[in-house]
């Protein structure tokens, strides 16, 4: 007779549904907005068929218009900061003055929740989910992270590292990006409209109306959407096939027209 599950793993399905949420904050809905973190970065939450992830505003953003990533990568090939053996689960980074997420080397704490990083060694190269991360303050200096498994290998001082926050980390519209729109992917729909600082959630995933253009759905296998760059949905024609892909339209009006069209998003499931 196979094991039953631990508490471990029940928490893992359950928060897989309705979000992990941070001890002792409540609830919060995809009507409300709060300028308090409810929940961990890109926590996910499925309501029927409609998946939504957990998002903080990096500038004003609009509701039925896909946001973008507002950085670029947090921090690009760098050291080690520090050796560690195999099997630890904490592990010092470099980050220089030019990166972070105000491009001047500061990192605020658990900025980096959701993210990932890759560790580059001599016996193997391996990513890992980060946890959390300490304060780091302007300038070129280290970072601990708290990474989702242990080291496979040791860390030497010569080996090298790369590190990227969550894609919910800060959201923007394409105007606001540090890259701009075209260097920058979309991460999802926002269901209200927000301010800078506001934490929400983003549908990324299953049917809703967002804003498109007039030829999306229009004439006979024009089904796919792609991203433009002011957030509304293109076809296949206006993007040149070029664009983030976004999803697929669902239904035109009756007798063929655009409708509204409802739209299938298929970002992150």
């Amino acid at each position: 007779m196979p094991p039953h599950p631990t508490r471990e793993e029940f928490d893992r399905l359950i928060n897989h549904i309705l979000g992990e949420r941070l001890v002792g904050r409540p609830r919060q809905g995809i009507d409300t907005l709060s300028a308090v973190q409810n929940y961990r970065t890109g926590a996910r939450l499925q309501l029927g068929n409609r998946i939504y992830h957990y998002a903080h505003a990096g500038a004003a953003i609009l509701d039925s218009r896909v946001v973008f990533m507002e950085n670029p990568q947090d921090a690009g090939l760098r050291v080690i900061g520090l050796a560690a053996v195999a099997g630890v689960s904490s592990v010092t980074l470099t980050v220089n003055n030019t990166e972070g997420p105000e491009q001047d080397g500061s990192v605020p704490l658990n900025y980096l929740e959701g993210g990932t990083v890759v560790l580059m060694t001599a016996l193997g190269t391996y990513n890992r989910g980060i946890l959390g991360n300490a304060v780091k303050a302007a300038g070129t200096g280290t970072l601990v992270v708290d990474i989702d498994a242990p080291t496979s290998f040791a860390i030497a001082i010569t080996d090298s590292t790369e590190i990227l926050a969550s894609k919910y980390a800060r959201v923007c519209l394409g105007a606001d990006t540090v890259e701009g729109a075209l260097l920058s992917t979309g991460v999802g729909v926002p269901t209200l409209t927000a301010a800078d600082g506001d934490w929400l959630w983003l549908q990324t995933w299953g049917p809703l109306w967002t804003v498109t253009d007039l030829t999306l759905s229009v004439g006979n296998d024009n089904r796919s959407g792609f991203v433009h760059g002011d957030g509304s949905i293109q076809d296949f024609a206006a993007s040149g096939g070029a664009f983030q892909r976004a999803g697929t339209v669902l239904a035109n009006a009756v007798g063929g027209g655009q409708g509204a069209p409802f739209f299938n998003l298929e970002l992150d499931p």
